[in-house]
C-alpha cells in the first residue's frame, strides 16, 4: 500500500491516449489470497493523436505478471519492461492488435 500523497492530474497536463480500446474481456479466477486475472484488450492507435504512437504503457500496482501475449504470440521478457507500477511495451503494431495479459494479485492484501 502506498503512503505518499497522490499527485493531482490536471486537465492542462492531459494528453489523449496513444491507443484506443475497442473491446475488453476479463477472465477472473477469484481466490482470497491469489487471484488470477487474464485481460484481453483489442486496441488500435488513436488517429486523433496525429503522430505515430509510441510505447504502450499500462499502470498496475501490487501485481505479479504471468504472461504477455500480442496477437496470440507470447512476448519474451526482453520485449517489455516491468516495474512495481507499470508495464511498458516499446513496440506494438501501428494497426489494430490484441493484447492479452495474465496477472496474479492478492485481493486480501
Amino acid at each position: 500500500m502506498k503512503t505518499e500523497t497522490p499527485r493531482p492530474i490536471r486537465l492542462r497536463d492531459y494528453e489523449p491516449s496513444a491507443y484506443l480500446v475497442d473491446d475488453v474481456s476479463l477472465d477472473i479466477a477469484l481466490e482470497p489470497t491469489r487471484t488470477r486475472v487474464v485481460s484481453r484488450l483489442k486496441r488500435r492507435p488513436n488517429p486523433a493523436v496525429g503522430r505515430k504512437a509510441g510505447p504502450l504503457v499500462l499502470d498496475g500496482e501490487s501485481l505479479e505478471l504471468g504472461a504477455v501475449r500480442l496477437d496470440g504470440g507470447e512476448l519474451s521478457k526482453a520485449a517489455f519492461q516491468v516495474t512495481d507500477e507499470k508495464l511498458t511495451i516499446p513496440r506494438v503494431p501501428q494497426a489494430p492488435f490484441t493484447l492479452e495479459i495474465e496477472t496474479w494479485c492478492n485481493p486480501e492484501g
